[in-house]
């Protein structure tokens, strides 16, 4: 597993906002033993960088259907986090 930031972080107004969790799990003995090549994780963070902004705002009549489980998600995520006085505590 990693981290990936997908926004910048002077756009977002908690410190944790615009980063997404990636799991992918090692299938093959070698992976298993030695983790992950660095070429394949590389890949498939650019990969979900480039969909970050698939939809742009009204160019598509689909666009509210795919930004709402989106803000859904990011709004229950929000309301988990602790507040940033004490997030920020902690390091």
């Amino acid at each position: 597993m990693w981290y990936l930031r997908i926004r910048q972080p002077e756009l977002m107004s908690m410190p944790l906002e615009g980063v997404v969790k990636l799991e992918c799990y090692a299938v093959d003995p070698s992976e298993k033993e030695i983790g992950l090549d660095a070429d394949r994780i590389d890949n498939i963070s650019r990969f979900i960088l480039q969909e970050r902004n698939v939809t742009p705002y009204q160019s598509d009549g689909r666009w509210a259907s795919h930004i709402y489980p989106i803000y859904m998600a990011e709004t229950y995520l929000k309301r988990s986090f602790r507040s940033d006085t004490h997030f920020k505590k902690l390091f």
